[in-house]
């Protein structure tokens, strides 16, 4: 950087050097037109033929038409074409030195940008990483993925080559003031006096765009986040019909001025983000750390109340304890603070009041590294990160051997499902684990656990979405038993009474046996952070210096002719001319500065109105691709997050890097618990940094590149002058041509050669906008194969809600290999109530997907009411399914508004949305909040417990009165008074509506009008629950597995 710094300084202080060649040139070439001003030429008119008239304008080009034989006249002697030489020799070796050290501008400073970007993105990166998790709960993911993308990009436009033209300009500026004293102070002083206002101009106007840009930089965050969520949430936002509404949330434009205030403003908001301290430290050293951990906890009189959420209590005084080897079990409502109990354990957050202590030392004592390393968690929504099954298992403990993995996936049983895949534990496992089903996940979160050996292991629901025979296996390995045995806490008559009361745990043991669901392709799918694409920097402005270049096409005719002025002999003459130029110059600037404003005004507001429909139009356009476009790996929402907000990027080797980069960001920064669960922040801080190495060795030999083509545009103007003097002198010299020609081919050409390097300059812009335009085309021509937008189809009235499955075939388009359904037959009629129920992976979800029709049958045929699926107006079939995922997604915004989403296509009054609540029974509790209905439930629902979410998506399917009702495990995240409460509201609007009903708890099902029961694809058995119980079939078996 300094070599480089030195360089520009240098560059620019060769230009004030050219400007004395120039001048010295010029003198040359009107001293010696004013020497001539001494002769007679009317006594010389004597000695020429008739019709020639000498002059002092005309004499170097008439007199050889002359005989001075005879007379006392001599031409004086010419020192003109020697002295032009000697100029023109300066400017060679002048521009010599501005093409070496032109290179090193450029290359350095390139380099120390590419090197400081990718030192920024590390810094940020690893910074946002060790934040403690309430920092989370105030600051979306989906802005702070976009500061690693959008905001550095804005930092890296406005340093490297853009600081070291400043620095180049400002040498010039230094220079040129300096040679002014020295040639003619007092004219400098004159030109000086209007410095104030330029100065104070370019002051304001960067604090201005710093400003402004800082404003911009928050929207687009913003604007990210509203993408982060919808890419992530791309099931639930088209089973809803919300993507015109998501499209119209994302409209903004903020103006995109300069570069360097554009970093500026950009740099703060980072640096803001990095400087902030981080009241829980993970990558700290401080701390105990024991030979081993005694696993002895002890929460006394804690008292705790979320950062977000100060105003409503969590703990009051808890106390509770457990030994090791103890397994002690939390239970109680949804909300009551169970999942807070065990976030305090890993010291996710401290404590208002009371203390938490394990083996003894308060948690806060302890090594935070260290101590979650002796942790063990798997949580209700098992989070698994996009690479293999192995890699996952593996994160648990980076140093575990394959056969260790193995070991751990058969305690959790899942080694043999694993063993069935084409490319067993190398099995990618999709985004957040979206190619394995709910129960597959769970048992790789598990595994993942259990092969760290843990001290203390936390069970958040671990096995709630495992088959019964999984479940059994997995709980014996668990071993899991509470503190105190059931009878003992039944003998108390307390609140484990009544919730056991309400379960009617003693006298319908065998009703209450749990059946298994899960999501063999995840309905919800969360996809994390995206982001729009920032196109701002390639599409706008195409032709900011035409109109400045004409006019300084102008001025430089115009030099040519006041350079002519200093050649008249006649001062009062010559002072006439200079007037009349004056106001000719005055009026050219005054012109300029309202063509120049209107250009830049105009073509700014242009460029940006193209930026916003271009932005509006991708968001579109990708909402209108189908399921299966976001299921390929180069898709994922971390790949689109930042091929969208890089989509400039020259080379395509550096997009794909930057892609891959972007995925390992997001995953890590928006599963941010379970990277801190697994102590995993430097692994996927150094993952990230080696994906970052890629494109600064492919930009390091792209600055050499650039340096040269610098170099030889910006010394050319120096060679092209000293060629043009030496020529046009040797012209003058000979007749050919006069001095006024000479200037004006000069200026001509030279001003030509500095728009050629200006314009080789932005080439880099240049061939990022092509870049960028050849990727937005692909997207506008690509046809989707179901397009999630269109609004043709049929439409017809008296619709009944009858569902066929006809000899139906389906294999995942990622996964050609594996057959899911085959050969299915199903015929659901009107308002009946049907459940699936069957082994993880058997395509339960499968199905609901088809209703759906996220994806299309391989063969076969899917009919409503005798129609074909495909032959129907998606947005109005769609408008006729209400549907209730395992895995609840609600956006980043109020409870009112996630409600009202349930029907995008009118106003939802309030007395809809409480009475939706209500039937939920979920309206007592919102009532409770300080801010009720308006209170924010956090991204993806963090603010709320998995019961309160649940039941808030509930409220979100009622409200839109659906004549199909799909429930996915809708009521497995609920205690057991709300289940039952619940359960009573959706067996009511059941009632008149066709359903079906995925679930693993008898008491959910049983009472449906038919039971399947699916295997590998195939339904085996179907009837009603006491007659597939009377069969002693596989529904048999499994509800037998429980017992």
């Amino acid at each position: 950087m300094l070599i480089g710094t030195i360089a520009a300084l240098g560059n620019g202080a060769a230009f004030p050097l050219m400007l004395l060649m120039f001048g010295n040139m010029t003198d040359v070439f009107t001293d010696r037109s004013f020497d001539l001003c001494k002769f007679n030429f009317t006594e010389l008119d004597q000695f020429c033929p008739p019709g020639v008239e000498l002059t002092a304008q005309n004499f170097l080009e008439e007199y050889k038409k002359c005989n001075f034989s005879g007379s006392n006249f001599t031409i004086p002697e010419n020192q003109f074409t020697t002295k032009i030489r000697e100029q023109a020799l300066w400017l060679v070796i002048i521009g010599g030195a501005t093409m070496l050290i032109g290179y090193f501008q450029v290359a350095f400073w390139s380099i120390a940008c590419e090197r400081q970007t990718r030192r920024l993105r590390e810094i940020l990166f690893r910074s946002i990483l060790n934040k403690e998790i309430s920092y989370f709960d105030i600051n979306k993911t989906g802005e702070l993925n976009t500061r690693l993308t959008e905001d550095i990009n804005k930092v890296h436009d406005g340093i490297g080559d853009k600081i070291s033209s400043a620095l180049q300009f400002f040498a010039t500026f230094i220079g040129g003031m300096a040679l002014g004293f020295i040639k003619g102070w007092k004219l400098t002083l004159v030109v000086l006096s209007v410095s104030p206002i330029l100065f104070g101009g370019a002051v304001i106007l960067v604090q201005i765009i710093a400003k402004a840009t800082s404003e911009e930089l928050k929207s687009y965050a913003k604007a990210g986040a509203v993408a982060e969520e919808v890419f992530s949430s791309i099931r639930t936002v088209f089973s809803y019909n919300g993507a015109n509404y998501e499209s119209e949330s994302l409209g903004q434009a903020v103006p995109h001025l300069q570069a360097l205030a554009q970093a500026r403003g950009a740099a703060y908001t980072l640096w803001l983000i990095i400087d902030t301290p981080s009241k829980i430290v993970s990558d700290s050293e401080s701390g105990i750390k024991t030979d081993d951990l005694i696993g002895d906890v002890q929460f006394t009189n804690v008292n705790f109340v979320y950062p977000s959420r100060p105003d409503v209590p969590v703990h009051n005084g808890l106390s509770f304890s457990a030994q090791q080897g103890e397994t002690i079990a939390l239970v109680g409502t949804s909300g009551c603070g169970k999942s807070t109990c065990m976030q305090l354990l890993q010291r996710f957050y401290d404590p208002v009041s009371g203390s938490v202590m394990i083996g003894g030392h308060r948690v806060n004592e302890y090594h935070l590294g260290w101590l979650r390393q002796h942790i063990g968690v798997v949580s209700q929504e098992p989070i698994l990160f996009q690479t293999t099954i192995a890699e996952n298992i593996r994160l648990g403990r980076l140093e575990a051997t394959q056969q260790e993995i193995e070991d751990a996936a058969r305690i959790a049983n899942a080694h043999d499902f694993i063993m069935t895949l084409p490319q067993k534990y190398d099995t990618l496992v999709g985004e957040r684990g979206a190619q394995m089903s709910g129960g597959q996940k769970q048992r790789i979160a598990i595994a993942r656990a259990l092969i760290r050996d843990p001290r203390i292991l936390l069970l958040d629901e671990a096995t709630s979405a495992l088959d019964t025979e999984s479940e059994s296996i997995v709980q014996d390995a668990l071993n899991r038993a509470s503190k105190g045995n059931h009878q003992s806490l039944m003998n108390l008559k307390g609140n484990y009474y009544g919730l056991v009361e309400s379960q009617n745990l003693r006298t319908n043991m065998s009703d209450e046996t749990e059946l298994e669901d899960e999501n063999e392709d995840d309905l919800t799918d969360d996809k994390k952070d995206s982001r729009t694409a920032s196109l701002g920097d390639d599409v706008r402005n195409p032709a900011e210096t035409t109109f400045e270049e004409r006019q300084n096409g102008q001025t430089t005719a115009q030099d040519d002719k006041n350079v002519k002025v200093f050649q008249e002999c006649d001062l009062h003459a010559q002072e006439k001319r200079v007037n009349f130029y004056v106001i000719i110059f005055v009026g050219l600037g005054g012109l300029m500065l309202i063509t120049m404003f209107l250009q830049t005004f105009f073509f700014t507001i242009s460029g940006e109105a193209l930026t916003q429909r271009l932005r509006a139009k991708i968001f579109r356009l990708l909402l209108r691709q189908e399921i299966a476009y976001f299921d390929q790996l180069e898709n994922s929402t971390g790949a689109l997050c930042t091929r969208l907000s890089t989509e400039a990027s020259a080379v395509q080797g550096d997009k794909k890097a930057l892609e891959e980069a972007g995925k390992i960001a997001v995953e890590a920064i928006s599963n941010i618990r379970t990277v801190a669960q697994l102590v995993k922040e430097p692994y996927f801080g150094d993952e990230y940094c080696k994906l970052l190495d890629i494109p600064l060795r492919n930009s390091l030999r792209r600055a050499h590149v650039f340096a040269i083509l610098f170099s030889f545009t910006n010394s050319i103007m120096f060679f092209a002058q000293a060629a043009l003097f030496t020529f046009g002198g040797w012209m003058v010299d000979r007749g050919s041509m006069t001095f006024e020609n000479v200037m004006l081919v000069l200026n001509c050409l030279l001003f030509g050669a500095m728009a050629v390097g200006q314009t080789a300059s932005l080439s880099p812009d240049y061939s990022k906008a092509i870049d960028a335009s050849k990727h937005i085309l692909a997207l506008f021509e690509r046809t989707p194969e179901i397009d999630n937008g269109a609004t043709d189809g049929d439409t017809f009235e008296n619709f009944k809600g009858e569902i066929n499955f006809v000899d139906l075939q389906f294999r995942y388009p990622n996964r050609p290999e594996v057959p899911v359904l085959k050969r299915f037959n199903l015929n659901i009629k009107p308002h009946q109530q049907v459940a699936l129920v069957g082994a993880s992976g058997c395509g339960k979800s499968t199905t609901i997907q088809l209703i759906e029709r996220f994806y299309n049958p391989t063969s076969g045929q899917l009919l409503i009411d005798h129609h074909d699926v495909s032959s129907l107006n998606l947005q109005w079939w769609r408008s006729k399914i209400g549907f209730v995922s395992q895995e609840p997604i609600l956006f980043d915004a109020s409870i009112r508004e996630n409600i009202a989403y349930g029907d995008t296509s009118r106003y939802v009054t309030m007395a809809e949305i409480c009475e939706a609540a209500k039937n939920a029974n979920i309206h007592r509790f919102i009532e409770t909040l300080p801010e009720q209905y308006e209170t924010n439930v956090g991204a993806k629902g963090t603010q709320l417990s998995g019961g309160e979410k649940q039941r808030i998506a509930i409220a979100r399917a009622l409200i839109r009165n659906p004549s199909i009702l799909l429930l996915d495990e809708a009521t497995s995240a609920l205690d057991t008074e709300s289940e039952r409460i619940v359960q009573d509201a959706l067996d009511r609007a059941s009632k008149g509506r066709t359903t079906i009903v995925i679930a693993h708890r008898l008491s959910t099902i049983q009472n449906s009008d038919v039971i399947c029961v699916l295997h590998r694809g195939r339904i085996v058995e179907q009837g009603i629950h006491d007659d597939l119980l009377a069969r002693k079939g596989l529904y048999y078996r499994l509800a037998q597995a429980k017992k």
